[in-house]
């Protein structure tokens, strides 16, 4: 529902509002303008009205009216030869600086900006387009907060397509000004049309009178004396021979008369509340006091059409892109049914792979969105469900209504089903989501074929071991390879290598690589980081396979640690490689995974070649921020990877602490012993706010998270409550 309420009024109103938005960040640039070419100084705080009507008297021989703009401007109209005239005056003296004359184009803008140069009807759409907005920023605040887990991970790296990122990098800088703008532009159109603050009743107004006396001096007038040009709005001069007129008199506490014979106030009357909060509105709104002010909620107002078009751009990729299936069957006819539920459509590039192999077994297969579950599938066997996990644990789009169809579902009794996970293993709610299908799909006696299986950020590799398993218990040859859409592939040319392991027949090698001289893609390579990845092609393979980076784009080279496993095709060709040969592939940003910004410890574990990223990480640490290393190995003679450099990282400060485990020695011990034994002092360095950061294999990630659990305990903390705040991060293979 609350993606519903944000989408579809941005299809309908988003070329209204981004008019609105542009309109007003042109007319943001206005104060700015006039603070850089105008003359006039602005007035004293101790200035008085009294002082500043004296000067203008004492230049203009007729004056007529004098209104001070928002901005501080202070222009006098009078009566001359040629009829009424304006001047900008300086509001020190009174004296002019020079007709006044608006902007012709900043009066169109704002014309444009207020109705649409469309006269009441476009006040009213103006008026409904700063609704939309308020609706949009409201419910792009809810929105994140459920994409990113909650409201403590409000600022962590947003995941997803191109679109979707810059969608929330747009929304997380402009949220505020357009926040602002939307409210302050609601209510003025609200008063404007009446629905807000005491409407005037129709009738007649009783003017007041003067004494009829002789006029007092205008600068010795007693209710100007002490009232200060700050709080000037507009002072209107009685009619010249008329000794009953009166001064009428404007100021942001509220208006009234002065009596032009005692120069004394006469039935001054205070703002209502409405007519306080208009002003307050006007002035949030316009920005016209703050020239710097007036330019934050310019560039707020061009977030939108970003905010737009990227909007537009994920919501169209999120509706079209996922339903097509070639040689989709009927459901009635299907003996295999896979059920899809994803958000941003990669989990249906998941389903197309599968469909393809089971119809390439002979089965009749039927693929649909989670939301379309039908009542029965009568000649089913299978029912497979590929589930993505939206937030902190909510059904995706294409899930949303899953739950109240599961509850009318007839299952025949010969049915049974899996459900395979997809998420990110960063998040505390990894496939939550998928848990939650699996448990309700056994609450309605439905039969699991296999405990459900996750896929760590669209592993291919995950999912083909799922699949194999499901093979198995099916009762047919299936393993199936998911291929992605493949970016531009970059030719990279290896520098050197260092190998390890060899004592083991465990071979692992250190490989490094630069851009190859005339090789494809070199003018596209993105900046990198440690912690990035990088997806290699092995030759005779159109399947990436992913390795983390050692380096970034500052080291000038890109380094990788490789692992040889048995019968592996990229890790095998990747550890014969010799200085000069070539591979093919591109980068991958892993945003989540980067050395933290800031002062906070940070403390880094690694297992074999899972040392890798975290030693590329240290290499760009401050010396001045503690970060410590800790590195499980095999044999220290063997296989201790980036020995020598480790050392000098602790030498130079960049490593506060380095601590080693060695598996495969006498009294050997794996990494997570390490991390036990140093509990006083992560516990210290947790208190003061550390980042804890995992990378290697699967077994020695849990290993290690049951030991922090045993560290944290005694401070009352978890590792779950640190990974939902973002200060648990695993990179795991």
């Amino acid at each position: 529902m609350l993606r519903s309420l944000h989408s579809w009024p941005t299809l309908v109103a988003g070329v209204l509002v981004t008019v609105m938005a542009v309109t007003g960040s042109v007319l943001s640039l206005e104060p700015v303008l006039t603070r850089l070419t105008s003359p006039a100084s602005g007035a004293a705080p101790t200035q008085t009205v009294a002082g500043l009507v004296s000067g203008v008297a004492a230049h203009f021989a007729e004056p007529q009216r004098i209104v001070q703009k928002a901005d501080g401007a202070v222009v006098v109209y009078h009566a001359g030869g040629t009829g009424i005239s304006a001047d900008l005056v300086d509001p020190q003296t009174g004296a002019s600086l020079g007709p006044y004359a608006p902007s012709p184009f900043f009066l169109t803008v704002t014309e444009l900006h207020r109705s649409f140069l469309a006269g009441e009807t476009g006040r009213l759409a103006s008026g409904t387009g700063a609704a939309v907005m308020l609706l949009l920023a409201a419910g792009g605040v809810l929105l994140l907060a459920r994409r990113c887990g909650g409201w403590h991970r409000l600022l962590t790296a947003p995941q997803g397509s191109l679109a979707q990122r810059l969608h929330v990098h747009a929304g997380r800088l402009a949220i505020a000004g357009i926040g602002l703008l939307a409210v302050s532009g609601v209510y003025m159109s609200l008063t404007t049309f009446g629905v807000i603050g005491a409407s005037q009743e129709d009738g007649f107004f009783a003017f007041p009178q003067s004494s009829g006396g002789p006029a007092m001096v205008v600068g010795d007038m007693p209710a100007l004396q002490d009232l200060p040009v700050t709080g000037l709005r507009e002072l209107t001069f009685p009619a010249q021979g008329d000794p009953l007129d009166v001064f009428s008199l404007t100021i942001a506490d509220g208006s009234g008369w002065i009596d032009q014979g005692t120069g004394r106030s006469m039935d001054f009357t205070a703002n209502t509340l409405a007519q306080d909060l208009y002003q307050l509105a006007f002035t949030l709104h316009a920005g016209q006091g703050s020239w710097a002010y007036a330019l934050f909620l310019g560039l707020s107002g061009l977030a939108v059409p970003v905010l737009f078009v990227s909007g537009l751009a994920s919501w169209t990729v999120r509706v079209r892109g996922g339903t097509r299936i070639a040689g989709n069957d009927p459901a009635g006819h299907a003996d295999t049914v896979i059920l899809v539920g994803s958000e941003g459509n990669s989990t249906w590039g998941f389903a197309r792979s599968l469909h393809a192999s089971l119809k390439a077994e002979g089965l009749c297969v039927h693929t649909a969105a989670m939301n379309d579950l039908a009542r029965n599938y009568p000649k089913a066997r299978w029912l497979i469900v590929l589930a993505a996990t939206y937030g902190d644990g909510d059904a995706p789009v294409s899930a949303t209504g899953f739950q109240s169809r599961l509850a009318n579902f007839e299952a025949g009794p010969a049915l049974g089903f899996s459900v395979v996970g997809f998420g990110d293993r960063g998040f505390a709610a990894y496939c939550a989501y998928a848990g939650q299908v699996e448990r309700d799909l056994k609450a309605r006696g439905l039969r699991p074929l296999l405990e459900m299986a996750t896929v760590d950020r669209q592993s291919a590799q995950d999912f083909a071991a799922w699949s194999r398993a499901f093979g198995a218990v099916a009762g047919i040859d299936l393993e199936v390879e998911h291929r992605t859409e493949l970016p531009e592939l970059t030719t990279w040319e290896c520098l050197g290598r260092k190998d390890y392991g060899q004592a083991y027949q465990t071979p692992k090698s250190v490989l490094r690589f630069r851009p190859a001289a005339g090789g494809r893609g070199q003018r596209k390579i993105p900046e990198y980081k440690a912690g990035d990845l990088i997806g290699i092609l092995p030759k005779g393979s159109d399947v990436p396979r992913f390795y983390s980076l050692a380096s970034g784009s500052p080291d000038g080279f890109l380094e990788i640690a490789v692992s040889k496993q048995p019968g592996g095709l990229c890790s095998g060709q990747l550890c014969n490689l010799e200085p000069g040969d070539r591979i093919s592939g591109f980068i991958r940003p892993n945003p989540r995974f980067h050395l933290p910004r800031g002062k906070a410890p940070v403390i880094l574990v690694g297992a074999g070649t899972g040392v890798a990223p975290l030693v590329g990480m240290a290499r760009g640490n401050r010396p001045s921020r503690p970060v410590y290393l800790f590195a499980g190995n095999r044999d220290p003679d063997s296989d201790l990877l980036y020995r020598d450099e480790i050392a000098e990282l602790v030498r130079t400060g960049r490593l506060h602490k380095a601590r080693f485990s060695f598996s495969r020695v006498p009294g050997g011990a794996y990494v997570q012993e390490c991390v036990r034994a140093d509990a006083g002092e992560l516990r210290r360095a947790v208190l003061s706010g550390a980042r804890v950061m995992i990378c290697g294999g699967r077994d020695m990630a849990e290993g290690v998270r049951d030991a922090f659990g045993e560290v944290l305990a005694p401070l009352g903390l978890s590792v779950n409550a640190l990974r939902a705040e973002g200060r648990y991060l695993e990179d795991v293979f």
